[in-house]
């Protein structure tokens, strides 16, 4: 069993991993409006090899409120190899269909990781929105075929911002607002600070 310790705005952070998977990404948010507004904030990343495929489980293990909408896998030369990405299974009450509004990431996700390469694949929420998302204790999951890549490079690639990165926007925070988050990497560890970027917070109002 691989099991990876991360350490979250002063909170440790330990998840154990089937043997299966092969690192896990811990949110991290910064940059924010207001520090309430993400405390206790949690979006994690698995994958998990099943040998013909890799599923990106996305788990909301926050102990606050936050409801995660859209997600979204870059268009790089790595994912451009995969043969598809697609929903594969989700938490009760969870529900995702292809596609996003809006299609991209802010344009400020380019301080983490340069200039977003545009969505080579994107899901969203299906109304109502956010119920439809996934809240705290919830998960949904993606299905990755590697199509001229494989497996191992997925896992390689998940762990490389330079490879591709995933985005994520988050809503419904305790104080109204919501949070777009990226995955960046800390070199030299497969504890990587991510969902890593809170890199915008727009003001939402019930």
């Amino acid at each position: 069993m691989r099991r990876t310790s991360c350490i979250a705005l002063g909170t440790l952070a330990t998840v154990g991993l089937a043997a299966s998977a092969f690192a896990d990404i811990v949110a991290t948010p910064f940059n924010m409006e207001h520090a309430s507004s993400v405390a206790g904030l949690t979006i994690r990343l698995d994958v998990i090899d099943h040998g013909s495929f890799a599923e990106l489980v996305i788990s909301n293990d926050s102990a606050t409120a936050g409801v995660l909408t859209t997600f979204y896998v870059e268009n790089t030369a790595t994912t451009q190899l995969w043969g598809g990405v697609s929903l594969h299974a989700w938490s009760s009450g969870v529900s995702f269909s292809n596609g996003a509004t809006p299609a991209n990431p802010p344009g400020s996700i380019a301080d983490f990781g340069g200039p977003w390469g545009g969505s080579l694949y994107a899901f969203g929420a299906d109304n109502p929105k956010p119920a439809k998302g996934v809240g705290p204790g919830e998960w949904l999951s993606l299905k990755i075929d590697p199509g001229s890549s494989s497996v191992a490079a997925i896992q390689a690639a998940y762990t490389d911002a330079s490879a591709v990165r995933f985005a994520g926007h988050v809503q419904a925070l305790a104080d109204e607002s919501s949070a777009w988050i990226v995955t960046v990497p800390t070199p030299g560890t497969a504890c990587l600070l991510a969902l890593g970027g809170v890199i915008a917070i727009r003001r939402r109002r019930a």
